[in-house]
């Protein structure tokens, strides 16, 4: 297990309070007073250099294999925030709840069994 991981598992969150883990680009992850963990557009792979010639601009700090989440937050539809490799790998792993706009329902034909759709 990653020691991020482990660390955000093991640690108490006081009622009313959150903890906020950077995961570079523009992913987080937030553990809320009831221990749920929820992983926010987190891009964890090199799906962006390797399909569109684009750059990452900060390291991977967690592989896939090891984002054990209990919600999977997608702001929308863009590659480094809806990253298919860790989407594919999370979700057959640890199968979380999937939140995220309706754009994500077709975007890079992933399959999202759990999807809640958040459309307007």
């Amino acid at each position: 297990m990653n020691k991020i991981i482990k660390r955000l598992k093991e640690e108490k969150v006081e009622k009313n309070q959150l903890r906020i883990v950077w995961l570079c680009q523009a992913g987080f992850l937030i553990k809320t007073s009831d221990n749920k963990i929820i992983a926010v557009d987190p891009y964890l792979s090199h799906f962006g250099e390797e399909k569109m010639n684009f750059k990452r601009m900060s390291p991977i700090i967690i592989e896939p294999k090891d984002l054990d989440v209990d919600i999977y937050l997608i702001t929308h539809n863009h590659f480094d925030h809806l990253d298919p490799v860790t989407v594919k790998e999370v979700g057959e792993k640890y199968n979380p709840k999937f939140y995220g706009p309706c754009s994500c329902l077709t975007r890079w034909v992933i399959r999202i069994k759990k999807l809640v759709p958040l459309c307007l």
